[in-house]
């Protein structure tokens, strides 16, 4: 009698299982299983088309024809008179000083157009001797014309990097970028094992590039993009 209860309540429990499962989902479980799915492909979508760059930083020289003049004392003497000073910006032929000595008169002209500077605080009246600074000039970055860019590679860098890839330049320490591509690679090292490598600058980023160089060489510091795989790659799911 006991055994046909049990058997009569498992019989009874597996009809509201087959009930229960005969029953089609409710709307909030339909729409969750929806938007489920949404989400997920929106995410295979997204890794497909996000790429991660890789780059590879080396140092780039940008070499123009900024030039520096050096004026010397020609004999010893004094300071007579100051007419232009530091860091004023000057042309070609401008009187900057006068010295004196006691046999004449001597007026110091700039030999180029640019920045004045003097190598320490001058004063009327300071001695000076011959063969002294008395001051530089540094040519005008305004009309210097940027005259090559490029960089050395390794023999492992050398073999990474192909032409017109991509490589962004610092050209500020506010880390202001210029974007510009591989010219070409040297097939054969120089004597230090490195590989010589030019670099293509457009006129826009030739004259950004001009503005910020203060040497006729200046490095600066630089990322080739190498490769830029889908994100998708990297879980190995296409």
């Amino acid at each position: 009698m006991e055994k046909k209860d049990r058997l009569k309540g498992l019989s009874t429990r597996c009809e509201e299982i087959q009930e229960i499962m005969g029953r089609p989902p409710g709307w909030m479980l339909r729409w969750g299983i929806l938007v489920i799915f949404l989400i997920v492909c929106a995410l295979l979508i997204g890794c497909y088309f996000i790429r991660l760059p890789q780059t590879l930083p080396i140092k780039v020289y940008a070499r123009t024809d900024i030039q520096s003049d050096s004026t010397f004392a020609k004999s010893n003497g004094q300071i007579a008179s100051i007419m232009k000073s530091n860091s004023t910006v000057i042309t070609k032929g401008d009187t900057i000083l006068s010295c004196s000595n006691d046999t004449c008169m001597d007026y110091i002209t700039s030999s180029l157009s640019g920045k004045l500077s003097y190598p320490n605080d001058i004063c009327v009246g300071d001695k000076v001797n011959a063969g002294e600074v008395l001051f530089y000039i540094d040519t005008d970055r305004q009309n210097c014309q940027l005259l090559s860019c490029y960089g050395f590679l390794s023999e492992n860098e050398a073999r990474q990097v192909q032409a017109n890839m991509p490589i962004s330049i610092i050209v500020s320490d506010n880390n202001d970028k210029i974007i510009a591509k591989v010219k070409n690679i040297a097939s054969h090292p120089n004597e230090s094992h490195k590989y010589y490598m030019e670099v293509f600058l457009n006129e826009e980023n030739r004259k950004k590039l001009n503005l910020q160089l203060n040497n006729s060489i200046t490095e600066l510091n630089a990322q080739i993009t190498i490769a830029s795989p889908r994100l998708i790659e990297k879980f190995k799911l296409w």
